[in-house]
């Protein structure tokens, strides 16, 4: 099959998150499955717009796929001086919907496409669900609708257009994100969890949305370190990844260091994701989080900033603990990426979470937001190198068993055909 993905996020040049991150997996693993992949993606320069052959990242290298075709765009422009007071997101959004239309235009010129895959979340399909290119069907892969995201930062976070009111343009996203789910020929969810979030708040039948996990290379999360380890001393490593957001629960696991030393005094603490103005008013929460610890014990917690992704899979490798705090994840991939490497994962209890993770067989759920339930789990497992070591062997064959790029891939590929089929 020829395969298009809208994102406007794609590593390298747009960064990992969770959305790029997606797309990057599941475009490979599509890829080793024979079908032909194109991505159409955000280009943050000029000398980024030309086509690209997409890098995969295998132990320290990139190499090239032949089969991924990326090709970076940029919105379209034209002047809305009145409107961007109150519609900043909204126009922002339609122009590079409009990109994206025009640059379908063109490479369908090229190309007989099967399916177009793109993500709810800010609605990069928005103007395309109304003229979908006939024969070539549009799923939509849920991820986080805006309406969820707002709701769970209560309040919002502030615009972006300044000085106006912020009401109507976060309103209209959302609107055009229900009408692309709405025109959809398909939608899906990783997890059950967010599925039925989708249903109740889109007004779209449960029956409708079809799960279909997120993919996680597990050739490159692998438990096996051709580096040398990071740990020596007998001090264990407890690590956290993710941005330093409060939806995160960063803010949690640091409460937690203390309580933890007290009953287990030889362990270190990484944190690992760039920091962000989401403490108490509006202040950087890596700041806030510093406040929150001892003087005697800061020299125990390490903030690591961003790190690239060769250098992040060592460390899952070479920590004994991976804690994911989180207060909502729909399907995070610090979950996936740290049970793929063979550790132990306490995370909360919410969102897509407990889909992945059986607690007490593959890993420890935590009461979200309950700083005392982290900790103890955290101790717990500090005490029993035994039973942390089972838990991480029983998580890498979760993964290997139904997360892994070979699996979904396949999967996605059924659910591709079955459409294809009724269209």
């Amino acid at each position: 099959m020829n395969i298009i993905f809208l994102s406007k996020e794609y590593p390298p040049e747009t960064g990992w998150g969770g959305i790029g991150t997606y797309v990057y997996n599941i475009a490979n693993a599509l890829s080793e499955q024979g079908h032909s992949v194109h991505i159409i993606s955000l280009a943050l320069t000029r000398q980024s717009i030309t086509p690209l052959s997409s890098p995969k990242l295998r132990g320290e290298k990139w190499g090239l796929l032949e089969n991924i075709h990326v090709h970076r765009i940029r919105p379209v422009r034209f002047p809305t001086p009145f409107l961007n007071h109150f519609l900043l997101r909204s126009l922002e959004i339609i122009k590079f919907n409009i990109a994206i239309i025009l640059k379908i235009k063109k490479l369908m010129k090229k190309v007989k496409f099967d399916i177009i895959e793109a993500p709810e979340w800010r609605s990069e399909a928005f103007l395309l669900s109304f003229i979908k290119p006939k024969g070539v069907p549009l799923v939509i892969k849920c991820h986080s609708p805006s309406v969820l995201l707002n709701e769970i930062y209560n309040p919002p976070s502030p615009p972006l257009n300044k000085g106006g009111d912020g009401g109507i343009d976060t309103r209209c996203v959302e609107w055009m994100e229900k009408i692309t789910i709405h025109n959809a020929d398909l939608v899906l969810s990783p997890s059950k969890n967010l599925a039925d979030i989708v249903s109740e708040k889109m007004g779209i039948k449960r029956d409708n949305i079809r799960i279909v996990p997120n993919p996680i290379d597990t050739e490159i999360f692998s438990p096996k370190s051709p580096l040398p380890p990071f740990n020596k001393g007998g001090i264990t490593k407890v690590l956290f990844v993710g941005r330093l957001d409060r939806i995160k629960g960063a803010h949690i696991f640091v409460s937690a260091i203390a309580l933890i030393l007290k009953e287990v005094s030889d362990t270190s603490f990484i944190l690992i994701g760039r920091d962000t103005n989401t403490a108490p008013n509006n202040s950087s929460m890596k700041s806030y989080m510093e406040n929150l610890l001892p003087p005697a014990i800061k020299d125990r917690v390490i903030f690591l900033g961003n790190v690239e992704r060769n250098g992040l899979v060592n460390h899952y490798r070479e920590s004994d603990i991976c804690v994911v705090p989180s207060f909502y994840e729909n399907f995070p991939n610090s979950v996936l990426e740290a049970m793929s490497c063979g550790k132990a994962v306490i995370a909360s209890n919410t969102g897509g979470i407990p889909e992945v993770i059986e607690d007490e067989v593959s890993g420890l759920l935590v009461k979200t937001g309950d700083v005392h339930d982290l900790a103890e789990k955290i101790i717990r497992l500090l005490k029993d190198k035994e039973m942390r070591e089972l838990l991480g062997i029983n998580a890498r064959k979760r993964i290997e068993g139904k997360y892994s790029n070979e699996v979904v891939a396949k999967e996605t590929e059924t659910t591709y055909q079955g459409l294809k089929t009724k269209t």
